[in-house]
């Protein structure tokens, strides 16, 4: 129901900002040997899996949404 949602680019910006803060956490405290393995869970870190390669492009990375994406008919209605 995407008549439903809201679109606000403040909310857009606050979510990079999240992610950004979240790579910098990882970069921090976190030591990621050449060929790590990182796994990334739910749609709050959506970005962070891309932004990890950008830092660690040799490294594998996954990620695990926990709720269903929304089909191409919902998604391709967002702004």
């Amino acid at each position: 129901m995407p008549t439903f949602a809201s679109y606000e680019k403040t909310a857009w910006e606050s979510y990079l900002e999240v992610n950004r803060t979240f790579l910098r956490a990882i970069l921090d405290h976190v030591e990621i040997e050449k060929e790590a393995y990182l796994w990334v869970h739910d749609y709050h870190l959506l970005l962070l899996p891309s932004m990890l390669g950008e830092v660690f492009p040799e490294a594998k990375r996954g990620f695990f949404l926990h709720i269903p994406f929304p089909p191409l008919e919902v998604f391709s209605q967002l702004p």
